[in-house]
């Protein structure tokens, strides 16, 4: 009779460790990790010729940890910040006069954001996730003029709203592991260059749209505290 109640008592123990809770007052910290890497050529071509031959590799890098609230059982509100470096490379057999040589990219992020969970099993969740994302830093690019290599700094700031589609799977009841790919965004960055000038040169940029490529993969892990 003992060694069944203990058996009991160890198989209720195992189901509470591994049922996942999705339930109002719960707290997590987690964190994504995003890295990607592109490597493209394409031919040059002037007039009714190819004249060379351009190449371009492309890495970047982003961890953003983050905690988060379940504000009802099926909201989470919360923060993230953090870090991302971005790098590309261009090479060309084309010998132009004006042409980029490397870009790089160092910028912080803020990142709150509005999760929504829809149970599909009981250890598997789908996400929709909002989240407003502002990032300032350090940009620089490198130019080949006339043979010879000019580097031009700028102060970088943008705001991007994405609504993303995710998935979030409970190892047990405190560990899940999430996964994100594609994205509804708008985009808007400005980028004012760091001259001497009295009045620095200015550029910005804006764009919407949807994407599935594989750069927008992200994946993380949370632990969640229960009351």
């Amino acid at each position: 009779m003992k060694k069944l109640i203990l058996i009991l008592l160890f198989a209720a123990g195992v189901s509470l460790n591994t049922s996942a809770q999705v339930q109002k007052g719960a707290m997590l910290i987690g964190g994504a990790v995003n890295f990607s890497h592109s490597n493209n050529d394409e031919d040059i071509v002037g007039g009714d010729q190819i004249t060379g031959t351009r190449n371009s590799k492309t890495n970047s890098f982003s961890i953003i940890p983050s905690f988060g609230i379940l504000i009802t059982n099926s909201l989470e509100l919360g923060v993230g910040a953090g870090y991302s470096f971005y790098k590309s490379e261009y090479s060309s057999t084309d010998n132009s006069y004006y042409s980029l040589l490397e870009t790089k990219d160092r910028r912080f992020i803020i990142n709150p954001y509005l999760s929504k969970y829809f149970k599909i099993a009981e250890k598997f969740y789908i996400t929709g996730t909002f989240n407003m994302e502002a990032g300032f830093g350090k940009k620089q690019s490198v130019y080949n003029i006339s043979n010879q290599e000019k580097t031009k700094d700028y102060n970088d700031f943008s705001l991007n709203f994405n609504i993303t589609p995710g998935i979030r799977y409970f190892i047990n009841k405190n560990w899940a592991l999430s996964g994100n790919i594609g994205q509804i965004y708008y985009n808007w960055s400005k980028s004012v260059e760091d001259t001497d000038m009295e009045d620095n040169p200015k550029e910005s940029s804006s764009n919407f749209g949807v994407s599935m490529e594989l750069n927008t993969f992200i994946v993380g892990i949370q632990y969640y505290l229960h009351n």
